[in-house]
């Protein structure tokens, strides 16, 4: 039932397709926790037809009630415990049997001058630097080999980086999933073949990384509003 509904809740605020919602949710960590998932898994959780039978047992109205309710509850609106409740005694027990108070003084000036603590700007400095430089990196390793079949799983082996790691970091310093990288570098290099070369569309499909057509067709016609034979029509009308 929680898998159901937090995948309804998300694709209903997101505005993701059945196919980009089971993407999403594949390669986000946080989105596997919100459906309730144990642990994050490199599978998806289920097929984009299951959310056929989701959408048949949940309907729209189920799902603003219930979403409605979550919102409403609030821990804190409850009453304070009185003067003399149980929870105040148990308190006052506990600090009248509590021990070792008092004030501890510590002499830290033998300390090594050199421990960098938490809060020193140096170590976030050279940490964003490396975030900048490995980010740098997986995004020229995706220019250079968007035509192959990418995946969170490829760019984790190849750079010895967990899985949710590199889908963090990529959302923090880009602002996009991978999918969503990935899939508009691939749209663009088809509007430039589709542009410059007289390529059938499978052959365009299979170069920039999707060998099904009808997919191919469909991922192009959701991110520019037409199919990739209208888009090379209108491009001939003024090349």
């Amino acid at each position: 039932m929680r898998t159901a509904l937090g995948s309804l809740i998300i694709q209903k605020k997101l505005c993701f397709s059945d196919r980009e919602l089971v993407e999403q949710i594949t390669e986000n960590p946080y989105l596997q926790y919100f459906i309730g998932l144990p642990g994050y898994q490199e599978e998806p959780p289920f097929d984009a037809s299951t959310l056929v039978l989701f959408r048949k047992r949940l309907s729209p109205e189920i799902i603003m009630e219930a979403n409605d309710y979550i919102l409403n509850q609030d821990d804190d609106k409850k009453d304070p415990p009185s003067e003399d409740s149980s929870e105040k005694r148990d308190y006052e027990k506990n600090q009248e049997d509590a021990g070792n108070e008092g004030t501890l003084t510590i002499d830290a000036t033998c300390a090594p001058a050199n421990i960098r603590y938490p809060q020193d700007v140096l170590i976030l400095s050279e940490k964003n630097m490396h975030n900048n430089y490995l980010v740098k990196q997986i995004m020229d390793f995706i220019n250079s080999n968007y035509e192959k079949p990418l995946s969170l799983h490829y760019l984790s082996d190849e750079f010895h980086r967990s899985i949710p790691y590199i889908s963090k970091l990529l959302k923090q310093q880009t602002d996009r999933s991978f999918t969503e990288i990935l899939t508009e570098l691939r749209i663009e290099k088809a509007k430039n073949l589709l542009k410059t070369t007289s390529l059938h569309i499978n052959e365009i499909g299979i170069r920039i990384g999707y060998p099904n057509t009808r997919y191919f067709s469909k991922i192009f016609k959701q991110k520019v509003g037409m199919t990739p034979n209208d888009y090379r029509k209108i491009i001939d009308q003024f090349y």
